[in-house]
């Protein structure tokens, strides 16, 4: 009798305190999703329809077509429900916001990466986010910023077990990140060297000195999705798509990114080529690239696979001198919604 009783107070225990939450990235229900991709609209008040700025569309998996847009800023959307477990971080938790545009603008660095991203783990698991918002995300609560609203955005979040750190490390290293919060757990530091370099400024100092132009590796999702970031240093002088993406995939591409301003560079006539976006069409929402600050690009040409990338670089002669990078994966349904969204490119020249 006395076993009996002790097994119904144990079970009581068990299901009146449930184990921690798995970090992870998350849809807008909360529940746990092995990856996303996300698109969020530009402000435009000259169509038909006009947008606000806080329109995010969101794929997955399970995903046949973008979603209907909800708002970014809600705390029911896929990027609040996994931004938000940020805000009840520990010390015994690894985090990095990094930003090349962060909240205070004061910690800005054109020395550093041109890159915009969240790492988040406890000792089993976590999820790193690659996006294009600036001062996103807030340290203290969630907020999608003004600042974020006018230009469209892009989103990448995947879910990794903390054994990828390795890769995450290494690839933040040779970018060089402007970091505005973060914090590393003993138990993380004394299994990744790269992690340890990278919040070590002297460490960090010696590797950039001596670290190479460019890297690529690959990371396992939760569910053993490939994903392969691909990413330059600042000594690489070059262009991440046309020079190293391109080769990578020996694939032609169309890249969307920034712009706006000088320095852009042409698409490129050679036998892999780069074909820049000029305009995108999603959701019945059609928009000019001077209003999208998003970046990806899709690999295109005939028996080509299906590789989309979402990263933080722009192809601006101006980003030769920093560092940056993509994150690319294979999947049908999203590369063909992508390509669906390419309007109109500029032709090689």
């Amino acid at each position: 009798m006395k076993a009996t009783i002790t097994v119904v107070i144990g079970l009581l225990f068990v299901i009146s305190f449930p184990s921690a939450a798995a970090i992870s990235c998350k849809n807008s229900k909360g529940k746990d999703v092995d990856w996303f991709v996300g698109l969020k609209l530009p402000k435009l008040s000259d169509i038909r329809v006009p947008t606000t700025g806080y329109e995010f569309l969101y794929l997955d998996k399970k995903s046949d077509n973008w979603t209907k847009p909800e708002d970014i800023r809600a705390q029911d959307s896929a990027i609040a429900q996994t931004v938000q477990q940020l805000y009840t971080r520990t010390t015994d938790q690894l985090y990095i916001f990094y930003n090349d545009g962060p909240p205070d603008e004061k910690l800005a660095s054109s020395a550093r990466a041109h890159a915009k991203g969240v790492v988040y783990f406890d000792d089993d698991e976590g999820f790193w986010l690659v996006h294009s918002a600036p001062n996103f995300p807030p340290v203290k609560q969630y907020e999608y910023p003004e600042s974020a609203a006018r230009n469209g955005q892009s989103f990448l979040c995947i879910t990794l077990k903390s054994s990828q750190l390795r890769v995450i490390g290494t690839q933040l290293l040779y970018m060089f990140p402007s970091i505005y919060e973060s914090n590393l757990p003993n138990s993380l530091a004394s299994k990744h060297a790269e992690l340890r370099k990278l919040f070590s400024p002297k460490e960090l100092k010696s590797f950039v000195k001596k670290v190479g132009q460019k890297s690529t590796m690959s990371v396992k999702s939760a569910n053993k999705m490939t994903f392969t970031s691909i990413v330059k240093s600042r000594t690489f002088k070059g262009d991440l798509y046309s020079e190293l993406v391109t080769q990578f995939f020996k694939s032609s591409l169309y890249v969307q990114a920034w712009r706006r301003g000088s320095n852009n560079l042409a698409s490129c006539n050679r036998k892999l080529a780069v074909k820049n976006v000029l305009e995108v069409g999603i959701g019945g929402t059609v928009f000019p690239t001077t209003k999208d600050h998003s970046k990806w690009a899709i690999t295109v040409g005939q028996n080509r696979k299906a590789f989309i990338c979402i990263g933080d670089i722009n192809r601006q002669s101006s980003q030769f001198k920093r560092g940056g990078g993509t994150v690319c994966f294979e999947n049908k349904v999203v590369h063909k919604l992508f390509k669906e969204a390419v309007r109109k490119t500029e032709e090689c020249r």
